[in-house]
C-alpha cells in the first residue's frame, strides 16, 4: 500500500475546509459508471492546518489515478501517478497534469512560483526555480568538465508549477552549421523529447508556419537537412527548468549566408539594399512563433552559428565583430529583453586549419575566429561554445560538423548558456577552474583552463619555474581560455595560476597546475629487420629511456620523402602495404613529451619477398587465368598484347621482377597516346587466350598517357558496349560438372545487370549462357545458368555491395548440385542447392558481357573494370577458396 501526505498551506482553514477525492481512471472516464463512482471515491478531509493523509490500498489504487480538491463550492482536478510502493509519499510531486478551479487551493509549490514570477529574473524571461537550479550549477567551478557536465544533463528535481506552463522558445540563427550534420539516428540517438517543439521555417514545407514536433533535421529557413546542435542543447536545457515548461525552437538557419550579402542574402540588420535580409525575416518568425505559443510563452535566448562565409578574406572578416554586435543589440532591442542571452559556437576547428593552411594570412578565419571568443568580452550575457576538432562530414567537406560533432557542440552550447547567465555587468570576477598544462617541446608547455560563471574581459596568467618567483605571462588582452610558454629553461617544474579580470578588479588565482618538463628522447638504436614477406617486413629496436612512443617510417630505396608507417608504444611493429621484390629504407625515432627524438640510423636497401602467385597459394591447376599481375611462379609468358592509338602498332607488356605488370615498358609503348588490349593471355599454361581484333571494340587500359587503375592497380576498363568484350572460341566450366571462379571487378553504376565473365553457346539459336561473374541491377553478385531454349536452370543473387567503382573481390563455387557465391571474403546470400537439367551447347567464353547464339553480340554488357579473374574446372575447397580470395584481396586492397 502507498500513504500520501501533505500540506496545503492556505485553501482551508474556518469555514473553508477542503475535501481530496480519488477515482480509477476507467470510472472517472466512464459516465455510464456514475453509481459504481459514487461508491468508489475516497473522501480524505483536510485538517484546519492544511495536513492530510490518505492510505491507498495495492492493485486498483496504484498507476494513473483521476483526482480532485474540493473547497467551498470549487474543485481543482489532477492526474496523479501513484508508485507501486510501500513507502510514504508527497502528493504535490506526483502531480502529472492540473487544472486548476477559478479560485484555486494554493500549496507550497503555488506559493513558491508566485514569488518566482515576481522576481526579477522573471521580468528577464526566467523563472525562479531556472535561475535557481541554474545557480547551484554554477557554483561548481568546474562546471565545463564532462564530469560536471553529466550532473547538468541529469533532471533537476523542480516542483511542478501547473500556472506556468509554456514554452521558452529559442530562437536558432546562422548558417549551414545550424543543421548539415551527415549522420542522423532517428532510431536510437537522434530521438525526440515530447516536450520539445519547433516553429517550422521552411516555406516548402506543408508545415511551414506551424508548431510542430521538435526532431532533426529542423526545418530552417534554408531547408538544411542534417543534424544540427539545436535539438541537444534543448534536451539539456530541459533538465533545468521545472516540468512545466517546454522549449521551443525556432529555426531560421539559412546556408552560404553572412553579414556581407551573398546569393541575394543578409545577416545585417542594418542592410536595407540586398534581397533578402535574414535578420528581418528572423525577428518576424521569432515573433510569429511567440504568438502561436500562447502567453505564457516567453523568448529565452538566441543560439547563433555563422561566420564561414565571413571568412573568405580579411576585409569582410574584420568588420564581422561590429556587424554581430549591432545584431545582438537589435535583437534584444526589439523584444525589450537587454540581457537576452546569446550563445555563439565555434567553426570547425579543421575547416579554419585548412583554409589558413591554403591561404596563410589572406584567411579571414582567425579573425572571425577571434571576434566570437571575444564577444562575451564585448557583450554582457553573452558566452562563446568551442567546439571539438575531427568530427566533420568528409575530407572534401570540412566546413560541416558531422551528426557527432553537433551532439557534442549541443553539450557545449548549453555550457556557455550557464557562463552566459553569469556573464553580468557589475559582478565580482570569480577564479577560474583547474588549470592544465602540457608540455609541447623541450622549452614549451600549453596552458588551458576551466571557465567559470563570472564576468571576464581578460585573464592574468602567472607562472614560475622550480622556487623562483611568479612571473606574468604577457599576452594580449583575451578571454580565451589558452596560452603558450616559450623560452623555458628545460628539464624542470613549472607551475602556473590564472586568474580573471573584469571592470570590478582581479580574483584570487586559480588552484594551480603544473608540469615537469623533460628532455628529448635518445636516439634508438638496435633497429633489425625481420623476415619480410611480399608486401610486409616486421622491425625491432632497443627501447629508449623515458619513450612514450616510437615513430616507424619508410621509404622507398632511391626516394628522399619519408612516410609514416605508424606510431607504436613497443618496440616492434611490421610495416605493411610494400611492393613485393622491392628495396626499402627504415628508421625509428623515440617520442615524448618534449617531442621526437633524432631518428636511429637507417636501415638501407632491404628488399621486401618474392611475390607469392595466386595459383601457388590455392595449390590447384587453372582452366583459364587472366589478369594485370603474374598469376603463376612457372609462367612465362606476358600478360597482354596492346594496340596502340596512333599508328595501330601492336605490343606485349610483360611483367616487372616482383610480379607487377610493367607499367613502364607500357606508358613508353603508349606514350601519351592510349592503349587497347588486343589479347589477354591466359597464365594457366592451356592458351586459352581471349581476343579482341575488331580495334574499335577493344577495351582500354591506356587512357591519353593515363595507365587505368583501381586501387593503384591496373585493370582493364570496358565502356558497356555491346560489341566492347574479349572473347575466345573455347569453353569448359560448366561442361566439368563443377567449376569455380575467383574474380577482381567494379562495376561505374548500379543503373543494369551485366557481366564480367561468362561461358555462352555459339551456333545459332542456342542460347545457352554459364554466367559465373555477374552483377543484378542492384549490385548484388549472381549466378546464371540458362539452356538452349532460353530457360533459366538456376539463377543464385547475393547481397548488394557499395558500388559505383568500388573494387570488389567475388567469387563463385558450384559443386554440381549446389551454388555458393563469395563477396570480399564473405559468403553472400545463401547457398543453395539445384538440379542440373535440360541442354546447354557452350563453345564461347567471353569477358565483358555475354555472348551466345552468333557469337558477336554480347548481353548484359560490361560497364567498369576488370583486374583479374582465374577459373577452375573443379569445386574449390573452403581452404583453397580462402587462399585464393585472401591472395587478391591483399594485392588489390579490395574490402
Amino acid at each position: 500500500m502507498t500513504t500520501i501526505a501533505d500540506k496545503f498551506t492556505d485553501g482551508t482553514g474556518a469555514g473553508d475546509k477542503a475535501t481530496l477525492k480519488f477515482w480509477p481512471p476507467d470510472l472517472r472516464d466512464n459516465a455510464a459508471s456514475n453509481a459504481m463512482v459514487t461508491k468508489k471515491v475516497i473522501t480524505v478531509p483536510v485538517a484546519a492546518d492544511g495536513t492530510f493523509s490518505v492510505v491507498l490500498d495495492p492493485g486498483h489504487w496504484q498507476g494513473k489515478l483521476k483526482s480532485s480538491l474540493q473547497h467551498g463550492t470549487l474543485a481543482d482536478e489532477f492526474d496523479i501517478i501513484v508508485p507501486d510502493s510501500v513507502d510514504d509519499e508527497r502528493l504535490f510531486p506526483l502531480i502529472e497534469t492540473y487544472t486548476p478551479a477559478p479560485a484555486p487551493v494554493v500549496n507550497e509549490a503555488r506559493q513558491w512560483a508566485e514569488a518566482a514570477e515576481a522576481s526579477a529574473a522573471t521580468a528577464e524571461g526566467l523563472s525562479t526555480a531556472q535561475d535557481e537550479a541554474i545557480a547551484a550549477k554554477l557554483a561548481d567551478p568546474d562546471s565545463e568538465t564532462r564530469t560536471t557536465a553529466n550532473s547538468i544533463y541529469a533532471p533537476v528535481d523542480l516542483a511542478v508549477n501547473p500556472h506556468d506552463v509554456g514554452y521558452d522558445v529559442w530562437a536558432v540563427l546562422g548558417q549551414s552549421n545550424t543543421g548539415s550534420g551527415v549522420g542522423l539516428d532517428v532510431t536510437y540517438i537522434d530521438t525526440t523529447d515530447g516536450r520539445i517543439d519547433q516553429y517550422a521555417n521552411s516555406s516548402s514545407s506543408t508545415y511551414f508556419g506551424k508548431i510542430v514536433k521538435g526532431v532533426d533535421p529542423l526545418m530552417h529557413q534554408g531547408g538544411l537537412g542534417g543534424v544540427g546542435f539545436a535539438m541537444t542543447f534543448a534536451k539539456n536545457y530541459l533538465g533545468a527548468v521545472p516540468p512545466n515548461r517546454r522549449v521551443l525552437l525556432v529555426p531560421c538557419g539559412r546556408g552560404s549566408t553572412g553579414f556581407a550579402p551573398s546569393g541575394g542574402f543578409t545577416w545585417d540588420p542594418a542592410d536595407t539594399t540586398t534581397s533578402v535580409n535574414l535578420f528581418n525575416l528572423a525577428v518576424q518568425q521569432i515573433s510569429s512563433a511567440l504568438a502561436a505559443a500562447g502567453p505564457n510563452a516567453r523568448l529565452v535566448g538566441v543560439l547563433w552559428h555563422q561566420g564561414e562565409n565571413d571568412s573568405g578574406d580579411t576585409t569582410v572578416a574584420n568588420a564581422y565583430a561590429g556587424h554581430f554586435d549591432t545584431l545582438i543589440d537589435t535583437i534584444r532591442t526589439l523584444f525589450g529583453k537587454p540581457d537576452l542571452p546569446f550563445i555563439l559556437g565555434q567553426m570547425t576547428p579543421d575547416r579554419m586549419a585548412e583554409h589558413v593552411a591554403a591561404l596563410g594570412s589572406a584567411s579571414g578565419y582567425p579573425i572571425v575566429n577571434a571576434a566570437h571568443i571575444d564577444t562575451p568580452r564585448r557583450k554582457a550575457r553573452t558566452a562563446f561554445a568551442y567546439g571539438p576538432a575531427g568530427y566533420y562530414n568528409a575530407e572534401n567537406e570540412k566546413i560541416h560538423y558531422n551528426a557527432a560533432g553537433q551532439r557534442i557542440l549541443g553539450r557545449r552550447y548549453f555550457d556557455a548558456y550557464l557562463l552566459a547567465l553569469g556573464n553580468v555587468l557589475g559582478t565580482d570576477p570569480v577564479s577560474p577552474g583547474a588549470v592544465t598544462v602540457t608540455q609541447t617541446s623541450p622549452t614549451a608547455a600549453s596552458i588551458s583552463w576551466v571557465r567559470t560563471p563570472g564576468r571576464v574581459t581578460d585573464y592574468l596568467v602567472e607562472y614560475k619555474v622550480g622556487a623562483g618567483a611568479w612571473t606574468t605571462l604577457t599576452r594580449a588582452q583575451s578571454i580565451d581560455n589558452t596560452a603558450t610558454l616559450t623560452g623555458l629553461p628545460g628539464v624542470s617544474t613549472v607551475q602556473v595560476r590564472v586568474s580573471s579580470i573584469n571592470e570590478q578588479g582581479t580574483s584570487s588565482p586559480s588552484p594551480v597546475g603544473s608540469v615537469t618538463l623533460v628532455a628529448l628522447p635518445a636516439q634508438v638504436t638496435g633497429l633489425t629487420a625481420g623476415t619480410a614477406t611480399p608486401s610486409s617486413q616486421p622491425l625491432s629496436w632497443s627501447a629508449v629511456s623515458g619513450a612514450a612512443s616510437y615513430k616507424v617510417e619508410y621509404k622507398p630505396n632511391g626516394t628522399t620523402t619519408w612516410l609514416t608507417a605508424a606510431t607504436v608504444t613497443g618496440v616492434s611493429h611490421t610495416v605493411t602495404g610494400l611492393s613485393a621484390a622491392a628495396p626499402y629504407d627504415y628508421r625509428v625515432s623515440a617520442i615524448n613529451a618534449a617531442g621526437t627524438g633524432t631518428p636511429s640510423t637507417a636501415l638501407a636497401n632491404v628488399s621486401t619477398a618474392p611475390p607469392v602467385a595466386l595459383l601457388t597459394d590455392v595449390g590447384v591447376s587453372a582452366f583459364t587465368a587472366y589478369g594485370t599481375r603474374k598469376l603463376s611462379s612457372s609462367y612465362s609468358g606476358s600478360a597482354l598484347k596492346v594496340r596502340r592509338s596512333s599508328d595501330n602498332t601492336t605490343q606485349d607488356i610483360g611483367f616487372t621482377a616482383g610480379g607487377d605488370l610493367d607499367t613502364t615498358a607500357l606508358l613508353a609503348f603508349a606514350g601519351s597516346d592510349s592503349a587497347y588490349v588486343d589479347t589477354l593471355y591466359d597464365q594457366s599454361g592451356n592458351a586459352r587466350n581471349l581476343v579482341q581484333a575488331t580495334a574499335a571494340n577493344q577495351p582500354v587500359l591506356v587512357e591519353s598517357g593515363v595507365v587505368v587503375t583501381k586501387n593503384g592497380k591496373p585493370g582493364i576498363k570496358f565502356v558497356g558496349s555491346a560489341q566492347n568484350t574479349l572473347q575466345g572460341a573455347f569453353a569448359g566450366l560448366y561442361a566439368a560438372g563443377a567449376a569455380s571462379v575467383l574474380g577482381v571487378d567494379t562495376i561505374a553504376s548500379t543503373a543494369a545487370s551485366m557481366a564480367a565473365y561468362s561461358e555462352g553457346g555459339s551456333a545459332a539459336g542456342k542460347n545457352a549462357r554459364y554466367t559465373t561473374l555477374w552483377w543484378s541491377g542492384a549490385g548484388a553478385p549472381v549466378l546464371n545458368i540458362t539452356d538452349d531454349t532460353d530457360v533459366t536452370m538456376k539463377q543464385v543473387v547475393g547481397t548488394a555491395l557499395t558500388q559505383n567503382g568500388t573494387l570488389h573481390q567475388v567469387s563463385t563455387v558450384d559443386t554440381g548440385t549446389q551454388i555458393s557465391l563469395y563477396a570480399n571474403g564473405a559468403l553472400s546470400g545463401t547457398q543453395q542447392t539445384y538440379t542440373r537439367a535440360g541442354t546447354l551447347t557452350i563453345a564461347r567464353t567471353c569477358m565483358g558481357g555475354i555472348v551466345y547464339s552468333n557469337g558477336v553480340t554480347a548481353i548484359a554488357p560490361f560497364t567498369g573494370i576488370v583486374s583479374e579473374v582465374v577459373s577452375f574446372t573443379s569445386a574449390l575447397t573452403d581452404t583453397q577458396r580462402q587462399a585464393g580470395q585472401a591472395n587478391q584481396k591483399g594485392y588489390f586492397v579490395t574490402p
